[in-house]
């Protein structure tokens, strides 16, 4: 055997010996049952709420745009000006965005609910707000993203991401920083008594799955609305499953999409409201005719219009509860092997770049469970989520929340090769494996358990 031979034959054995081993550390990951540690916190508490809204609307020429990668420029126009191509900068403000914070307390515990007008949220940004805020020794934060795909860019840095959410800045990352945390430092200071309330309703014409025609979606609305003693409305906290994508990759104006038009119709009433995403990974918008297609912000504002209609019918007569449990697990834990069959040229280079490990959390008030998935969840794991947990609570399956780890697909849909395929980088095994260890930190909680 000449040496190129045994060249080659060694380099095919340590290939096989690194899938083979990779595939077992996989399953020996997906088989191990997560340790249910309890935390139950059986004092229950009057509740105390503060809540907060800031701009962080940034000077628009300052800022790309996050989300679209049919936003960047050519490969030719970076090739010119020797480097790679970039996300085109925004070209003005239709509407601004927040960040909105709603902090409980019942004086055993206290957590902390803020949601942003952005693309996503990493694990550094989510990092950096928490050591700002650290001396209100907060229990827990929870961190989310609406996922408009209109909104600031350049706030991670992160190369094998930044084709997607702009080339980064760091003083577009302290901005951000800075901006979320004064929301949370004043919603601490408004703490007040307040009742909490909560429902489901459904809307069937306002999102689609994109990987299947006619496949399954997830038409529940999700609502928690929060008063204070003389019943004015504090916050509502909404929560449905619909890509923020009413707005195309032609827009170039800063927007909250159809989620920045429910917020900011119900804080007609509130002062805060807050879009949560649900497991939309493979869920578009879709909005119901007629609208006006010439106008390219008709779209969301028909869609966010629809969705406010529908919360606010379904809160008319709602049974508050003063006196609530309040309880919060956010757990680091391992991902499954790094798995770049889905872009084998590009995943050679980009491998570095995706995480080993992230958080996941819980957040209990009341009879309310909110699950913090760090991606875009597919719907078919959102709804295994949500019919595990209703037996005991009102289930809201918050995604784009805490860090970013890519889709989270289940088994069926990630051998689909779709879209959302190429931007899974854990395996077929990994939707599986991120639902049970979310379920193990529900069971962690210890809710109905003696």
């Amino acid at each position: 055997m000449n040496l190129k031979k045994i060249f080659l034959t060694g380099v095919l054995a340590a290939l096989t010996l690194n899938i083979g081993c990779t595939a077992k550390k996989a399953q020996i990951m997906l088989e191990a049952t997560p340790k249910v540690e309890y935390a139950r916190n059986n004092l229950e508490g009057k509740l105390f709420v503060g809540v907060d809204k800031e701009d962080i609307t940034p000077q628009a020429e300052t800022t790309p745009l996050s989300g679209y990668g049919d936003r960047l420029e050519s490969f030719w126009h970076g090739l010119k000006k020797a480097r790679l191509p970039k996300q085109k900068m925004s070209m003005g403000v239709h509407d601004e965005v927040y960040a909105r914070t709603i902090i409980a307390s019942n004086g055993y515990k206290k957590v902390a609910i803020v949601n942003t007008d952005l693309l996503l949220i990493n694990r550094e940004l989510k990092e950096a707000v928490e050591k700002k805020v650290a001396f209100l020794k907060i229990d827990d934060i929870l961190l989310c993203a609406t996922h408009t795909h209109s909104s600031i860019g350049g706030y991670w840095e992160n190369w094998g991401w930044e084709f997607g959410t702009g080339k980064y800045s760091q003083k577009t990352f302290d901005e951000l920083v800075k901006k979320i945390s004064t929301s949370i430092i004043e919603a601490n200071q408004k703490m007040e008594p307040a009742n909490i309330a909560s429902t489901t309703t459904q809307i069937e014409n306002l999102s689609a799955n994109r990987e299947v025609k006619n496949g399954i979606i997830d038409p529940q609305i999700g609502i928690i609305r929060i008063t204070n003693n003389e019943g004015k409305v504090k916050a509502y906290l909404v929560n449905f499953a619909a890509h923020a994508t009413s707005l195309s990759e032609k827009n170039f104006l800063i927007s909250g999409d159809y989620p920045g038009v429910l917020e900011t119709i119900l804080e007609e009433e509130a002062e805060v409201a807050l879009f949560t995403s649900g497991a939309a990974g493979n869920q578009r918008p879709r909005c119901p005719e007629p609208y006006n297609k010439g106008d390219p912000f008709a779209k969301p504002t028909k869609m966010g219009g629809l969705l406010a209609e529908k919360v606010l019918e379904a809160t008319k007569n709602m049974k508050t509860e003063d006196y609530v449990v309040i309880n919060s697990i956010t757990k680091k834990i391992p991902l499954l092997p790094k798995n770049m069959r889905p872009i084998p040229v590009v995943g050679f280079f980009v491998k570095q770049y995706v995480r080993k490990d992230t958080y996941i959390q819980v957040i209990e008030i009341g009879n309310n469970l909110l699950m913090a998935v760090p991606g875009e969840l597919g719907v078919e794991l959102g709804l295994d989520l949500k019919n595990e947990t209703k037996n005991l609570y009102t289930p809201f399956v918050i995604t784009l929340a805490n860090d970013h780890i890519g889709y989270i697909l289940n088994e069926e849909s990630y051998k689909r090769k779709r879209y959302e395929y190429r931007l899974s980088f854990y395996g077929p095994q990994s939707g599986l494996y991120m639902e049970r260890q979310i379920m193990g930190l529900v069971n962690s909680l210890g809710k109905g358990l003696k």
